[in-house]
């Protein structure tokens, strides 16, 4: 019932309590309303990518960005850590965080190395508007 930005906002906002990571959230463009399912997605895949910064990346900054564009939502998440191998022994996590964009049919992109990773998640509207 709450918007996903509010509800992102409020999670970040809780993390920033730990003076561990310094981590930022901005959003840009006008707010899409998405299907509840699609922005519970979201968010739980945003959760969850935070989780794996502040847990296994030993980043010193990360950085969520919403850009709500013409037909899609991007969103990326962004951190200084030491990144990690897309090796066989994956996670459930970031299975997790796949299966979760297929679901919504969304494209996920995964950049990582050892200055840090970029996750780009792009989520059509078509199928996602409430």
């Amino acid at each position: 019932q709450f918007p996903l930005t509010d509800m992102v906002s409020q999670r970040v906002n809780r993390f920033k309590l730990d003076d561990q990571i310094a981590i930022d959230f901005d959003c840009t463009g006008t707010v899409v309303r998405l299907r509840p399912i699609t922005e519970l997605v979201i968010y739980r895949i945003v959760n969850e990518l935070i989780t794996n910064v502040y847990k296994h990346a030993k980043a010193s900054k990360a950085y969520i960005q919403f850009v709500y564009r013409e037909n899609s939502l991007v969103v990326t998440v962004e951190d200084d850590g030491a990144g990690f191998s897309d090796a066989p022994t994956e996670g459930i996590g970031l299975r997790s965080i796949r299966l979760r964009s297929a679901y919504i049919r969304a494209q996920l992109k995964m950049e990582s190395d050892d200055k840090g990773t970029l996750i780009i998640l792009e989520i059509p509207y078509e199928d996602n508007k409430q």
